[in-house]
């Protein structure tokens, strides 16, 4: 689960400022579901805040935090959880006027084109999907490689023994991960010609958007 804003500067005389100011905010108060960008430095109408520390107009990928339910309303390309709202979809962050005008704006991701240049390669952390718990290994669809989603479907299986560095023996796959979930792992290996492995041992790697039970 990666701001460019604009700042309009004026160059108002002191006796025509008021009429300038007067006239904008009217025309501000008459839009409605107009989609912006989130400017940089926004309190009041920008995903970036102190409680998710997501950066507005970013990359995001699915799992990662793009605002509070407090401050929004979760639009396309989002979910909400516990008063969270998470990227369902690789895009950018977006915001949207309610038409109500006490109403939250709507944060939502617009969608981003995938690059049929980006493939997974060792090394890779890629973010995937859990699709399949079987007794000894998870298996994934990779969903995008860094920031950069995949035009292709690309399988990846995360056994056993590449869940974490440590009590290899203890771990059990169907604890570990769910059916839904959108984990951040390793490519380690090409695998066979099907799929990818991965391994969510390393720190930092692991279940990002668990799936609710």
């Amino acid at each position: 689960m990666s701001t460019r804003g604009d700042k309009r500067g004026g160059n108002n005389s002191s006796s025509s400022s008021t009429r300038g100011a007067t006239a904008t905010t009217g025309r501000s108060a008459d839009t409605a579901t107009v989609a912006t960008t989130m400017p940089t430095g926004t309190s009041s109408t920008s995903a970036s805040s102190s409680s998710t520390g997501t950066t507005a107009d970013n990359v995001v990928v699915p799992g990662k935090v793009v605002g509070s339910g407090d401050e929004y309303t979760a639009g396309e390309g989002t979910y909400i959880r516990r008063g969270v709202i998470y990227a369902s979809v690789v895009g950018i962050t977006r915001l949207k006027r309610a038409a109500v005008g006490d109403a939250k704006p709507v944060l939502f991701v617009e969608s981003r084109r995938a690059d049929a240049a980006v493939v997974p390669i060792i090394g890779s952390i890629v973010t995937a999907r859990i699709t399949k718990i079987q007794p000894l290994r998870a298996v994934a669809s990779i969903l995008c490689v860094a920031d950069k989603p995949l035009r292709e479907n690309y399988a990846g299986i995360i056994r056993m023994q590449d869940v974490r560095a440590t009590e290899i023996d203890k771990v059990e796959i169907a604890k570990v991960f769910k059916p839904g979930d959108i984990v951040l792992t390793e490519v380690i290996s090409l695998g066979d010609a099907r799929s990818y492995y991965l391994s969510t041992a390393k720190k930092g790697l692991g279940v990002v958007s668990p799936q609710s039970s």
